[in-house]
């Protein structure tokens, strides 16, 4: 009955607005008669309060003593895992170890209230006298435990407890009195709080011997993120203890760098990610949507499908169901943990009936941000549309409007005087003519101008491999002894994209090969009217919110060979 008594002097030992957050914010776990609670040798976060039944304890397979209700188990490596996030001259923990020391097997039917180390660290955050008050009172229980656990006479010498300043004198008859309701009895009510949806959870079924390294858990860095944080990571407080070690374990870090692409919109991969520190843009089709920042975790949508497609063998789940359904992009340096589906689905399903809270979380958060992903995505088309609409009306006068005869088909404009010209010719016919008119003349053209592959309604400029190669090109005309004594003539046809990019690439021979300033390069296009060149857009299927003209661009280069 020592843990019993324990257990009501370690609720005294705290305010009382310490205690009600406490209690209200433990989580209601239910096990069957022959689950192993806590496993000796694993790695535990959590500490325990028997409710409602009763359970043994096992040390090397050999049954040590009985537990029952209002006795606590777990405390050891609850201690060592606490102490580690707090200062050490607040708290030594001697020689208690983060490994558990034995393990617990329920014999009945056992509900048992489940104190975290990551929740008790919040409630007891501002209250640094009842956390050293709590911990002290759990130390000597559990050293005196460890040394006459085996003894159920044993009771804890009540001058330790005695010698906490912060603990209330304890009334024998209230100590007699922890049994089935002792929380309750004790004026603590459990049930009340945000944990009291828990209640209904399924049983859990018993598991194998877990087969993970008992490293050290405060060395993988989520479990430090995770407990630090303020931040609602649900999805971890749900899980079975065991459940929660394993995956911080699994989990590995990614630091990505500003602009990078964390996951990308159509991508296969199915791995959920925790942001740490840092925060990313969420965008769809292209469109920012917000931002999102550390505490939270995405990829939560790719990462369901394909765990309800092997969790309940949902066949009617489609591949495509289980692509990316946005982009996520660094804004800043981002560091996220990862967690594989494949890692996840492995751990869960040792003990999928005690789990499902999880799967709860997970399936109504994915589905919910998949209906408004997918609302945005329908908004999105629904403007592409209107937008096509619009850009085919405005296209179509702008086509009108650049192919007009006032051009100037035909005329020839100086680029280096006595040498280099350009033109514009109206179609193949007039170049025959043309080359049949001026003998004294070597007209010629290329298809570097029109190599400009379009994202969606963007028409150039071309490359930076094709303005290489394009002045390579002209460079080779100028230095030919055969065209020595004859004009040189460059040529484009009649579409407005084609002809914009040819004098692109003539002016850009001459701010990087005859080094001419962008203004004059520029001067040698204004012979040309006023409709000859487009304004290059970005590139978008939406109306251009702004253009680029060929001095913009022929500044940008000068830029770029003045940067080096």
């Amino acid at each position: 009955a020592s843990k019993s008594t324990a257990s009501c002097v370690l609720f005294d030992a705290i305010s009382s607005e310490s205690r009600e957050a406490c209690i209200s914010g433990m989580k209601i776990c239910h096990f069957d008669e022959g689950e192993v609670i806590v496993e000796q040798g694993s790695v535990g976060t959590t500490m325990y309060f028997i409710d409602i039944g009763a359970a043994k304890v096992v040390k090397d397979d050999e049954f040590v003593c009985n537990i029952g209700e209002g006795d606590f188990f777990g405390e050891g490596s609850f201690l060592a895992t606490v102490a580690s996030f707090v200062e050490q001259s607040e708290f030594k923990v001697g020689s208690i170890k983060r490994k558990r020391t034995a393990s617990i097997v329920a014999t009945d039917m056992c509900r048992c209230l489940e104190l975290t180390v990551k929740h008790f660290l919040t409630v007891f955050q501002s209250d640094a006298s009842s956390r050293k008050a709590i911990m002290r009172i759990l130390t000597k229980t559990f050293q005196s435990w460890e040394r006459h656990g085996h003894d159920d006479k044993v009771k804890i010498p009540s001058k330790t407890l005695d010698d906490d300043a912060f603990v209330m004198k304890q009334s024998k008859q209230r100590c007699q009195s922890m049994g089935t309701v002792a929380l309750h009895r004790a004026g603590y009510s459990p049930m009340v709080g945000r944990r009291q949806s828990m209640q209904g959870i399924g049983s859990s079924t018993p598991v194998a011997r877990m087969t993970e390294s008992t490293a050290d858990l405060t060395s993988f860095g989520f479990f430090q993120a995770y407990t630090k944080s303020n931040a609602n990571h649900e999805i971890f407080d749900a899980m079975l203890d065991k459940s929660r070690v394993s995956c911080f374990r699994r989990m590995k870090a990614k630091v990505y760098p500003d602009g990078e692409a964390i996951v990308r919109q159509g991508d296969s991969s199915s791995s959920l990610f925790f942001i740490e520190s840092g925060k990313a843009s969420i965008v769809v089709d292209g469109k920012f949507v917000k931002h999102i920042f550390a505490g939270d975790f995405f990829g939560e949508i790719a990462f369901v499908a394909t765990c309800r497609k092997y969790i309940s063998e949902d066949r009617s789940i489609s591949p495509r169901g289980q692509l990316r359904m946005c982009d996520v992009i660094a804004y800043g340096e981002c560091k996220c943990w990862i967690l594989t589906s494949s890692d996840f689905l492995e751990i869960i399903k040792r003990n999928l009936a005690g789990n499902r809270a999880v799967l709860k979380i997970l399936f109504k958060t994915a589905d919910k941000r998949k209906a408004k992903l997918e609302s945005i995505q329908s908004d999105s088309r629904k403007q592409w549309l209107q937008n096509q609409s619009a850009w085919g009306e405005s296209m179509s006068s702008m086509a009108e409007y650049y192919a007009d005869d006032s051009t100037g088909y035909g005329k020839i404009h100086s680029l280096i005087p006595g040498k280099l010209y350009f033109t514009i010719h109206k179609d193949e016919g007039q170049t025959k003519l043309e080359i049949l008119k001026h003998r004294d003349i070597f007209f010629f053209s290329s298809t570097h101008h029109e190599a400009y592959i379009p994202f969606c309604h963007d028409f150039g400029p071309v490359n930076l491999a094709e303005v290489f190669l394009f002045c390579k090109y002209i460079e080779e005309k100028l230095l030919e002894p055969r065209l020595k004594s004859r004009k040189l003539v460059y040529y484009a046809e009649k579409d407005p994209s084609h002809r914009t990019n040819a004098a692109f690439l003539l002016g850009a021979f001459l701010v990087i090969v005859q080094r001419r300033p962008p203004e004059q390069v520029a001067e040698c296009f204004s012979g040309f009217e006023k409709n000859a060149f487009i304004p290059f857009q970005d590139a978008t299927y939406e109306i251009p919110s702004f253009t680029i003209s060929l001095l913009d661009c022929f500044r940008g280069l000068r830029n770029a060979m003045n940067i080096g």
